[in-house]
């Protein structure tokens, strides 16, 4: 009987070790298996990159084409521009022509300019004179403005003392009237 527990006991822990080394086997797989998922998606990724490096490829081998008939389109109107510069170059002689004309007129504008700007700065001073007289009126009623404000606040405190007063004045005077009918009355009790 001892036997056959020791066997059992010694099959347990075979069985156990099996059961423990199978699931290790199982993770290790299931790692693997993501591993090769992961190198999937990663070789998916690769050929559309792959893919779209070819289509770009095939856009800047456009482009150069392109950029090459363009070149030689350049070309040709940087000879008709050239053509043109030298008429231009014509054009400039004459037009220096016209600017030596034009210098003398500015040069006579000039003048009138610098008789006009003394003009100017005359009429500038007697400008700057009466902004100084304007500065010292508006301080003037700066100030006024202010004496106002500190006449009103007097009398609205003056206004103020005035109904204090006047309201004890009137407490006064009820004060009065009783103390009065109370000398009346006692007139009264000594008289009888």
């Amino acid at each position: 009987m001892d036997n056959i527990r020791k066997k059992m006991q010694s099959l347990k822990y075979e069985t156990d070790g099996m059961i423990k080394s199978s699931a290790e086997s199982e993770d290790v797989t299931k790692e693997y298996n993501r591993r090769s998922d992961q190198c999937d998606c990663d070789i998916r990724d690769l050929t559309k990159k792959i893919s779209k490096l070819e289509c770009a490829f095939d856009e800047t081998h456009e482009k150069l084409l392109k950029a090459s008939t363009d070149l030689e389109v350049k070309e040709k109107e940087m000879k008709e521009k050239e053509e043109d510069l030298s008429t231009l170059s014509r054009r400039i002689i004459l037009m220096e022509e016209e600017v030596k004309k034009s210098e003398d007129k500015l040069a006579k504008t000039t003048l009138d300019l610098g008789l006009e700007s003394k003009r100017a700065d005359r009429i500038l001073k007697t400008v700057n004179t009466l902004n100084s007289r304007s500065m010292s009126n508006e301080m003037e009623i700066e100030q006024m403005n202010m004496q106002e404000k500190e006449a009103k606040a007097m009398w609205q405190d003056a206004d103020k003392k005035y109904d204090e007063i006047s309201r004890r004045l009137g407490v006064m005077e009820e004060e009065l009237r009783k103390a009065v009918e109370r000398v009346e009355n006692s007139d009264k009790r000594v008289r009888i």
